[in-house]
Order: structure tokens, then C-alpha cells, then sequence
């Protein structure tokens, strides 16, 4: 039987530093000694940050065997320990770098089907915007009343261009007015809402079990210009220009952040903004520009 020689303690070896584009930093920890040594260490202080100056929060944890001898080499992912960290290496992650460290984040650019009513197609918004309160009260009380009696699309009082003036995304007040008729046909066709296919942008943000990151709570329920979500400062949401590549002005929509626990002990963290061409500034409070 082969017999290990040398002593009899766990040896921490020169720290391994490595990057890829997916993952960013990443530095492995190696120990060597006596097999059953190396398995009471990695068994026994894995997780903890005592003595053995293992610091909780490493990504993989791999033993490999050489006869009576043991290697176990411990690895963490997302801190450029190089330069931030207050370990004594300068390569090996202290507690504070694994907390602070986001091991992926990635933004995704997706669709999402809404139904809306009829009155929020842009032009019919646009129209009614250019209307005075009190002939907006008038106009949607007259859409009300006619679509409940049937009216002769021919006799709707908003079907008149006397009704309309200016000019509104291209259409004079006749235009104006053969437009409303229209959507009036349509409702007595028994249309009420129209399908909106709408931009969504996704960011999930993966990070490690002892991390000090929370959830971006702040400006929930607020909108962003366009300019804001690729801008890098401020409330600046670094979202990398080729993700939203096409897609020029409007406003985002921060939506409620949420958090997952998965299966290897990691939270992924997730954000998500909703686009639209315009907003109801009655409703929302102003845009975010900084």
C-alpha cells in the first residue's frame, strides 16, 4: 500500500485567476494534502469562514485523488479580485468581495401581447387630447350614448367635423372626423379592444448565497426615457445598445423586482420595464431622465 509522505495538514497552493466573456472574473482556491485530511477540511469548513480561511460563498467545489493524496480546489465566480479585494493575495475573494459580487447579469429583450380598449389607439388618444375638458366630457359622452341606442353612424354628433379642429397626426378636421366614424362602426361591429404587441426588457441578475444585494425597489411604477436605459450614470440602467438596437424615444415602465432562490443555493434577481410610445402623465408621475 502506498503511503503519503510529508506532512499531515491541509496546504493551500498559488490561487488560479481566470475571465470569460459569460461569466467575467473568476479565482479557484487549491489545497493539497492527505486525502482524508482534504475531506474532513472540504466536509468540515467548506461553508465556513473559520480558521481554515475558507470564505463562504465559492461557486464549485471539486476533489480530485492521487493515490493517498487529495486536491480540492474551491472556486469563485464575478469579483475582479485583482482589484478590490482586502485578502492578503490579493487573488483570493474576502467575504465583503463574494457579498458585493454578481456572478451573471444579463438583459433580454422580449414581447408581451396586451389587449387595450379601443380609446387607447394613438390616434383616437391624440384627438382626444386636442379637445378642450369640456368638449372631451361632450365626446365620450356622445360615444356612450350612440353606441348604446345603435345610432346611425350617419348622425353621430362626433362624426361631425364641426366637432374637430387643427390638425392631428396628419389629419385635418374632416380627416379627424371620418376617422371617429370609423372606430364607431367598429364598436357597433362589436369590437373593444385592439392587440398591442409590446417591448419588454428583462435583466436577471444572478448572485451568490452570502451576497449583501437587494432588489431595486426604487422608482418602481415610474417611467424611463428611452435615453435613460442605456445611459451608464445616475438612474442609468446599462442596458447594452445592440439588446434595444431599432427602438428609438418612448418611455419604460419599471415594474415590481423580484427574487428567486435556486436549486444551488444562488438568488437570481430580476427587473423589468414595459414600453410605450407616450403615458398618461395624469396617472404617472414624470418621466425619469437622470
Amino acid at each position: 500500500m502506498a503511503t503519503f509522505k510529508g506532512t499531515s495538514t491541509v496546504i493551500e497552493q498559488a490561487p488560479e485567476r481566470a475571465w470569460d466573456s459569460v461569466n467575467g472574473y473568476s479565482t479557484t482556491r487549491i489545497y493539497v494534502g492527505n486525502k482524508i485530511k482534504v475531506e474532513q477540511f472540504s466536509d468540515g469548513h467548506i461553508t465556513d469562514a473559520d480558521g481554515f480561511g475558507i470564505v463562504a460563498g465559492y461557486q464549485n467545489a471539486t476533489i480530485s485523488y492521487n493515490g493517498p493524496a487529495a486536491t480540492l480546489r474551491l472556486s469563485y465566480s464575478g469579483v475582479n479580485f485583482g482589484s478590490t479585494s482586502s485578502s492578503t493575495s490579493g487573488l483570493v475573494p474576502s467575504a465583503s468581495d463574494i457579498a458585493a459580487a454578481t456572478l451573471s447579469s444579463q438583459w433580454y429583450l422580449e414581447g408581451n401581447d396586451l389587449e387595450k380598449d379601443l380609446f387607447q389607439l394613438p390616434d383616437m388618444q391624440a384627438i382626444a387630447k386636442s379637445l378642450s375638458n369640456a368638449s372631451l366630457a361632450t365626446w365620450r359622452k356622445d360615444f356612450d350614448t350612440s353606441v348604446s341606442a345603435r345610432t346611425d353612424p350617419d348622425s353621430v354628433p362626433m362624426a361631425a367635423s364641426s366637432f374637430y379642429s387643427g390638425t392631428v397626426n396628419g389629419m385635418n378636421a374632416t380627416a379627424q372626423a371620418a376617422y371617429v366614424k370609423n372606430i364607431y362602426i367598429s364598436m357597433l361591429r362589436g369590437t373593444e379592444f385592439f392587440t398591442v404587441s409590446q417591448y419588454v426588457l428583462r435583466n436577471i441578475k444572478v448572485v451568490p448565497p452570502t451576497t449583501s444585494q437587494s432588489p431595486e425597489h426604487a422608482n418602481k411604477g415610474r417611467q424611463y426615457t428611452h435615453a435613460l436605459m442605456t445611459a451608464t450614470s445616475g438612474n442609468g440602467q446599462s442596458v447594452p445598445s445592440a439588446i434595444v438596437s431599432g427602438i428609438s424615444g418612448g418611455y419604460w415602465l419599471k415594474r415590481t423586482p423580484s427574487v428567486e432562490q435556486t436549486s444551488d443555493g444562488n438568488y437570481q434577481i430580476s427587473k423589468e420595464f414595459w414600453y410605450s410610445e407616450d403615458f398618461d402623465t395624469n396617472i404617472y408621475a414624470a418621466a425619469l431622465t437622470t
